[in-house]
C-alpha cells in the first residue's frame, strides 16, 4: 500500500508540474506570439489600427541567397518612405485627421531588421498565386512573430498600432498587402511586400509605397473587382469615372508616378474606407462596399452585384489596342487614298499627253497656231 501511495503521488506530482509548464510557459508563449496586446483578439482591425494618431512602422529587408541590401538601396527605401508617409499626414489633414507615422530607421535601428531567406524571391508579391509565396508568406510571419519584440517597440514609442512593410531587393510585377479579416483571419500582424524594382526594371516609386500602406488601414483595391469586399465591376468603373485620381485605382490612374512626388489623391470612397469618412451617397446605389467596421475589412459571404474578373489594366490595354487598330485603318485608308490620287493624277497626265500627239498644227514653227483635231 505505501507503495502504491508513492507511485500515484509521483503521478500526480508530474502532472502538476506539465499543468503548470502547459500554463504558465507554453501558453504565454503563444499569447505573445499571436497576440502581442490581449486586446487584439476582440479587435475589428489588426495591428494597424486607424489611419488617425500614431503608428510605428517596422521596416524588414529580406536578404535572399541571390541578392543583399545595399546602404544606398536602403537608402532609396527611406527617400521613398519620407515622400509615402508626408502624402499621408498631408492627406489626412485635409480630412480633419492627425496621421503620425514612426518610421525612420535611420534614426532608431530598432525599427530596422534583415531578414535572411534561405531561398530566392519567387517573383510574385501574392500569396494566393504561388506556393513558393505561400512558403515566403508563413516565412515572414514566423519572423514577425519569434524575432520582432513588437510590445517593445508599442511601448517605447507609446502606440497601440504597429505594422511591418516587409522590401525586398528583387523585381516583382506586383506588390501585396496582408490585412486582417475580423471574420476569418487568424493572424493580427498586418503587413506589406514592396519590391525595389518592377519586372520591366523600373524602380517601385513613393505612390505604390502609400498604396500599400493605405491597405494595412482598411483601403480596398478600386482598379478590380472582389467579391471578398463587395468591389462590383459597375463600382469600378464608377470609380475610374467619377474619381480618377483615387490612389487605389493603382496603375490605373489619370496621374503618373513621380519619384519625388505623389499626384494622386485620396477620394471620399477611400476616406470611407479607412474611417476618415462615416457615410457617402455612393452607399445607396452601391449597398455592397458598406464596411461592417471602421477602417477594417470583412470577408463578405455571396455578396449581391456582378463581379465578373473586370480590371482597369485590362480596360486600358484594351482601349490602347482599339486605339492601335483604328490607327492602323486610318493609315491603310490614307496610303489608299495616296494611290487613287496617284492613279488619278497618271491617268489625267497620259490623257493630257494623247491630245497634245492627236493636235494638227498648220506650220511646225509655230505649234500654237492650230485648227482643230483629226
Amino acid at each position: 500500500m505505501y507503495r502504491f501511495r508513492k507511485i500515484f503521488s509521483y503521478i500526480v506530482t508530474f502532472f502538476l508540474i506539465a499543468n503548470i509548464y502547459i500554463n504558465v510557459f507554453i501558453d504565454a508563449k503563444a499569447s505573445e506570439l499571436v497576440y502581442p496586446y490581449e486586446e487584439w483578439d476582440i479587435e475589428t482591425t489588426g495591428s494597424a489600427k486607424y489611419l488617425d494618431g500614431s503608428t510605428v512602422f517596422v521596416c524588414i529587408f529580406l536578404n535572399d541567397i541571390s541578392a543583399t541590401w545595399t546602404v544606398s538601396e536602403k537608402k532609396r527605401v527611406m527617400d521613398n518612405m519620407d515622400i509615402a508617409c508626408d502624402y499621408l499626414t498631408f492627406q489626412g489633414n485635409i480630412y480633419g485627421k492627425k496621421v503620425n507615422l514612426i518610421y525612420d530607421f535611420t534614426k532608431d535601428s530598432g525599427l530596422c531588421y534583415d531578414f535572411n531567406y534561405r531561398r530566392t524571391f519567387p517573383g510574385n508579391c501574392s500569396a494566393s498565386s504561388d506556393d513558393d509565396v505561400y512558403e515566403l508568406y508563413e516565412a515572414i510571419r514566423a519572423f514577425i512573430y519569434e524575432d520582432i519584440p513588437s510590445i517593445e517597440i508599442m511601448d517605447r514609442y507609446d502606440v497601440d498600432s504597429i505594422a511591418y512593410l516587409v522590401f525586398i531587393d528583387g523585381e516583382s510585377d506586383n506588390a501585396a498587402a496582408y490585412s486582417y479579416y475580423c471574420n476569418y483571419s487568424s493572424y493580427y500582424e498586418e503587413f506589406a511586400l514592396i519590391p525595389l524594382r518592377w519586372t520591366s526594371g523600373y524602380e517601385v516609386n513613393p505612390d505604390t509605397y502609400a498604396h500599400e500602406i493605405l491597405h494595412l488601414f482598411g483601403a480596398r483595391d478600386l482598379y478590380t473587382t472582389q467579391e471578398r469586399n463587395g468591389i462590383t465591376k459597375d463600382f469600378v468603373k464608377y470609380v475610374a469615372r467619377e474619381y480618377p485620381q483615387d490612389i487605389m485605382l493603382g496603375y490605373a490612374t489619370d496621374g503618373v508616378s513621380w519619384e519625388d512626388h505623389i499626384s494622386s489623391d485620396i477620394s471620399k470612397i477611400t476616406a470611407y474606407f479607412l474611417g476618415w469618412n462615416g457615410y457617402i451617397y455612393e452607399l445607396e446605389e452601391y449597398p455592397s462596399i458598406e464596411v461592417e467596421y471602421r477602417a477594417s475589412f470583412t470577408y463578405k459571404i455571396n455578396p449581391s452585384g456582378n463581379y465578373i474578373d473586370y480590371t482597369l489594366k485590362g480596360r486600358k490595354t484594351d482601349e490602347k489596342t482599339y486605339m492601335a487598330n483604328i490607327l492602323e485603318i486610318v493609315c491603310c485608308i490614307g496610303i489608299l487614298i495616296y494611290f487613287v490620287l496617284s492613279i488619278i493624277k497618271n491617268v489625267k497626265n497620259i490623257t493630257h499627253k494623247s491630245i497634245d500627239e492627236n493636235i494638227v498644227y498648220t506650220d511646225e514653227k509655230n505649234p500654237d497656231d492650230y485648227h482643230g483635231f483629226n
